[in-house]
């Protein structure tokens, strides 16, 4: 869902926008730029797996999002359910969507589809901000997920 409109701008959208893009359903998978090992599903956005969205786009009233955390290196759930913190922020990257894991799909994470971590934050961290990295910058999303060429 990730739209080109150039020869390398990607266009980016929240996680609100992203859902509702998806015929107002979830079940697909996002990546954040602060992640390096971890990709997420999306599982609900405002309580609901279908559905639209009260409140004016973009950000239709910050709902809950709701999520599972998948590390592609180690191929298992870091969490199957989490918070997804601040699903209005563009820091997320659409890749996919399936109901399964990458990798039961084929959906294989290129190795260079994550670039090295970067510094990790001082302070907290955010609930959705557990995987490594902290300053990683992903490539714009390939079409048909990650790892694959359409």
């Amino acid at each position: 869902m990730t739209a080109k409109g150039g020869a390398d701008q990607v266009v980016r959208e929240n996680i609100y926008q992203m859902y509702v893009r998806n015929g107002n359903k979830a079940g697909f998978w996002v990546v954040r730029d602060s992640w390096s090992d971890c990709v997420a599903i999306i599982r609900s956005v405002d309580r609901k797996t279908a559905g639209a969205l009260t409140g004016a786009p973009p950000y239709y009233g910050n709902p809950p999002v709701r999520g599972g955390l998948w590390d592609w290196k180690l191929k298992r759930w870091r969490q199957k359910y989490f918070d997804v913190t601040c699903g209005g922020t563009y820091a997320y990257r659409w890749i996919g969507k399936s109901e399964t894991t990458p990798t039961d799909t084929g959906m294989e994470v290129a190795a260079d589809a994550v670039a090295p971590a970067g510094p990790k934050r001082s302070g907290g961290r955010e609930r959705s901000d557990l995987c490594a990295g902290g300053g990683g910058r992903y490539p714009p999303a390939r079409v048909g997920g990650v790892g694959k060429k359409g």
